[in-house]
Parts: structure tokens; sequence; C-alpha cells
């Protein structure tokens, strides 16, 4: 089954970070010599001492690396060393490839085309309004050159001069802001350009300029819906692609650019509508009927209130029959409802041993010659069942009865996975997956291991400021092979949108070595009691048996059908043998 080598990371006890050498045992390395030459020239204790030196200098390397992006809190941006893109088999998911956005990619000739879009949005933002004028915009940035430049990791090496680094805060910062203003009046378009390629390079972490940089052009810029919407507002409009731009949200402090605010709307939470307290209380409501009561008691207790209703209200030119037709008709319509939505719960567990019973007595009784029915007579044991694991698959999980819910709720929120050992759901976001997915993700995830959790607080780490990590885990252990990434598209966690992105190409994405991956210490408790319930729950007996019924018998509808079938003529001959015994016995008694 799949498994993953889950690095530690002990949180900063002080403001600074610790040294590199601290973080050495932050990583795991296992070095492994098969060959048998190399097997013969050195002993087992040597070959030990080689594996550790090996190891303790890969994990210096990657080490040193990431202390390097982030040499004080104040860094939000960085250039991906080559030695992180490693595994990306040529493919760099942190370069652009239209647009050069911030101070790493300002010398790229070959994004020099784009200068020209960038000249026309500065000319359309200042006709806005006439006091919108580039002197304006020029002062409010200077001020602010010697705490944006901070921003940067390895900003001295660029060589970018102070009048370079101005001007490219001046011209990025204005593209940005009409960008997002074009995008709020429903007319944004590109000429040779597809506006998914612009969305990609936009959120890279190479390819940034602080949000603050973008906050302080929009407050220098007049339009008619200035004292409606903030920039922040604009941002979340252009990130969810919203059709109705008319949302006003609560603003996040300390936004540090849009890649940032990215992986906000990306999280499970933090994004609150302004005057939205009554919707909000509502929707807390039905989060907690369904959660500790589930969704069909709550749909029972609808029904309920409508059979009253019915029962009450009928029309007087109703006859009794009619209303005990609908009531009786209702009130069974319900019971079977209820049984079908906890069918998993408490009726499944009697179903599946009954059936479960019946199908091995008639298999013993009868000897049929099962060969090709069963790996279990075929001498071969099922590794679904029986197969030793650490971490469940997907197969393993779907065939065990796990339910999976959340994936068409929210396309906003894809990178959030759970498993809840209470209601034996996997609620999962759904991630559409189109030619820009990996990069995405990608950048997040850098994002959030170098920059994002190392400036928390313990106290301040929880679920949602480590999601795309856990994302990570979970979808690294549970995807053995392709077929459960066919499993996870069947229940919508995965949305492939692009025909050229296969199945392969997805579980090798999540499959491919990140050296600088590291989890907190509360991060590997939560999954681990997470991971530990699915483990209970795939490979205790009640889901043996009903893994064996759904994979070894009831394969398609035609055999469930036949099955039922098969009961349904025996309960009528049984039923009509009674009756036959009775009369029988009745006729006897006559004579």
């Amino acid at each position: 089954m799949g498994t993953f080598s889950i690095h530690y990371f002990n949180k900063k006890e002080k403001e600074k970070m610790t040294s590199s050498t601290e973080r050495l045992s932050n990583f795991q390395t296992t070095i492994n010599i098969h060959t048998e030459e190399e097997g013969n020239l050195l002993s087992n204790a040597e070959m030990d001492e080689l594996s550790s030196m090996v190891g303790q200098k890969m994990e210096d390397k990657y080490c040193t690396i990431i202390q390097k992006l982030q040499p004080t809190t104040n860094v939000t941006m960085c250039e991906i060393p080559k030695e992180l893109q490693d595994n990306d088999d040529g493919e760099s998911y942190y370069e652009p490839k239209f647009i050069s956005i911030g101070p790493y990619h300002l010398k790229n000739e070959k994004l020099d085309s784009m200068q020209k879009l960038k000249l026309k949005y500065l000319s359309d933002l200042l006709a806005r309004n006439k006091k919108n004028n580039v002197d304006a915009y020029m002062d409010a940035i200077k001020n602010q050159y010697d705490n944006e430049k901070q921003k940067y990791c390895g900003f001295e090496d660029l060589k970018i001069s102070k009048k370079e680094f101005l001007k490219m805060l001046f011209l990025d910062g204005c593209f940005l802001v009409e960008l997002l203003l074009k995008h709020n009046d429903g007319w944004l378009m590109f000429s040779g350009i597809d506006i998914d390629d612009l969305n990609h390079d936009l959120m890279l972490i190479e390819n940034q300029v602080p949000f603050s940089v973008l906050n302080c052009i929009y407050k220098n810029t007049e339009w008619e819906l200035q004292n409606k919407f903030s920039l922040f507002d604009l941002a979340v409009h252009y990130i969810h692609n919203e059709k109705k731009k008319s949302l006003v949200y609560k603003e996040v402090d300390n936004v540090d650019h849009l890649l940032h605010l990215l992986y906000i709307c990306r999280s499970t939470s933090e994004l609150k509508l302004i005057n939205s307290d009554i919707k909000e209380n509502i929707n807390k409501c039905w989060r907690f009927f369904t959660t500790h009561y589930g969704f069909d008691y709550v749909f029972y207790c609808i029904i309920c209130a409508f059979w009253i209703w019915i029962s009450f209200h009928l029309e007087d030119g109703k006859s009794e029959m009619d209303k005990e037709f609908l009531i009786y008709t209702i009130s069974f319509s319900t019971v079977v409802f209820v049984l079908w939505m906890k069918i998993d719960k408490w009726s499944s567990f009697f179903l599946v041993i009954v059936v479960y019973k019946i199908i091995s007595l008639f298999e013993n009784r009868l000897k049929f010659n099962t060969s090709w029915w069963t790996a279990k007579d075929l001498g071969k044991t099922s590794s679904l069942v029986h197969g030793p694991t650490s971490i469940p698959s997907v197969k393993e999980i779907t065939y065990a009865g796990v339910r999976w819910s959340g994936s068409v709720t929210s396309h906003s929120k894809p990178y959030k996975i759970s498993f809840s050992s209470n209601t034996n759901t996997m609620k999962a976001g759904s991630m559409q997956i189109n030619d820009n997915s990996f990069s995405e993700f990608e950048n997040l995830l850098i994002y959030e291991q170098v920059y994002f959790i190392p400036r928390l607080d313990r106290n301040q780490i929880k679920e949602e400021f480590s999601y795309i990590s856990s994302y990570t885990l979970y979808m690294r252990s549970m995807m053995e092979k392709v077929e459960d990434v066919k499993l996870l598209e069947k229940h919508g966690v995965f949305n492939i949108l692009s025909s050229s992105i296969e199945a392969e190409k997805i579980r090798n994405f999540f499959h491919k070595k990140r050296s600088w991956l590291v989890l907190t210490k509360s991060q590997q408790e939560k999954i681990g009691v997470q991971f530990e319930a699915l483990k209970k729950v795939v490979h205790k007996g009640h889901s043996k048996r009903r893994t064996r019924l759904v994979k070894e018998y009831f394969v398609s509808l035609l055999v469930v059908f036949a099955f039922f079938g098969f009961l349904i003529v025996n309960v009528f001959t049984c039923v009509s043998m009674i009756y036959a015994i009775k009369s029988y016995t009745q006729d006897k008694k006559k004579k």
C-alpha cells in the first residue's frame, strides 16, 4: 500500500529561525545500495556509516537551500533554486511563460513582448480619471522602496538599480491594478493570449509584486466604484472568477501578494462576507445538524413536517381513502429513505452478515467450482482486504464502505481533505485539473512550506494553515495505482478538464520526490489519528465481509438482481410450501 515518510519539523521556540544544523534532524533520507560488488567491498558497518554520511550531506544540502530562501521574516518571495526542481522532468512549475512580474524575470528577453500590454494597461488606468497621474504613483512607491526590496530573497544578487526596481514596481503594479479593474468591469480580453496562461504566470512565487504596492497604487487611483470595493475585493473576485462581482469581503490583514491571497482563498476559512451574519448563522445551524445528526435526520424532520401539513390541509373534496393513501405513501417513503441513508451505519451490518452467510453456506454446501470467481479460490490472498499496509489506498477506502462527500459543494477550496470516523466519511474538495493546475499546486505548496508556516506562532497552527502539505501527504499515500486516480475522479475529488492529462501523470505528480517537504508535529499527530481511524475501518471484519461481497460477487447490477430474484423465488417457494402443508393437514383433520 502507499507509504509516505513523514518528516518532522518542530516549530520555532523563539522569534528567529534556528540554525541550519538544528534543522538537519528535520529531514530523513534513506540511502539504499543494492549492487553485489559494493556489498563485497564494504562490510555492513561500513555500509551503514557510508549511508549515514551520504544522507547527512543530502539533508545538509536541502536544509541550507531552504534556510537561504527566508533569511528574515520580511522575505515573502524568492527564486526557486534549481536543486529543488530536479524532479520536475524538465518542466518548471515556477517560471513564467508569457509575462514577467517582479524582478526575478525582469531581464528575460523572451518576455519583453508583454511590455506593450503593460503600457496599454497603464494608459487605460490613467484614462479612468483626470486626477490619475504618473507622478502620484511614483512618489507613493518611492516612499516604500526600502521596505519593498527587503521582501525579495537575494535582491542584492539581482544587480538591479534603484531606478529599474522602482520602474518595475510602478509598471507591474499599475498593470495588475488595471487588470483587476477590467475584470470587475466584465471585459477582460487579451489579443493572442489565453487567459488561463496569463493566470498561470500571475500565480507563481517567482512572479510577484507585494500586495502593499498594489494597495498603494489603488489608493491613488480615482474610479467610479472606488468607495464600494477595496483592492482586496477586486482580487478575490478575480481569483474566484466570480460572475457576481457585488460581494464585499472582510479584508484579511498582511496579505503578501496575489499568490498568498490565492492560498487564503483555497483554504477552509478566512474569507467572510460583510453583512452576512444572518446567512452565516443559518449555515452554522445547517452544518451542526448535518454533522452531528446526518442529512437523513434533517430530511426526516422535513418529511414529517410535510406529512403533518398534508394530513391537516388536504382539500375537503378528497375522500378518506385518498387521504390515507397519501399519508401511508409519504410515511412508507420516509422509512425507506431513512433506511437507505443509514444503510452503511446499522442496516448494512445485518444485511451484509445475512447475505454473506447465505452465499458462504451455498458455496460450501454445493461445492461450486468457483476457481474463476475469487482470489481466495486461486490460493491467493486479496491485498485489498488482508494485505499489510500502513496507509489505506483509495481502492481500499472505497471498498470498505467509506463515503466520499463534499466534492461538489465547493470548487474554490479544492485542496481540503479529511476523514471523519464518526460519520465514516472522507470529506474532500474538487480539484479541477487542467494544464496549469500542477503549477498552481506546486507554488502554493512551496509558499506554505517556506514562507507561511514558519511565520506562525505555535498556537496559530491549525489545520487550515497547512492544508496543502496535508493534502499532498494524503494523495501520495492513497494513490498507489492509476486505478486509485480513476476512483478519485469518479468520486469527484479530481475533475480532469484537459484530455492531455492522463491518470498516470496525476499519480506521478503527487508521488514525485519532494525532499524539502516537512510537517509540523501537530500536523503529524492529526493526520496520524485520521490514518489510524482509516485503517480500523478498512480492516475490521464487517468491512472485509462487505468488501468481499462487492468485489467478488456483486460485481454488476445483473448479479445483484439475480441474487435477490433468487431470494424472492425461494421465499415464495417456502411460503407456498408452508401453505400447502397447512392445507394438507387441515384437509386430513376434516377427513
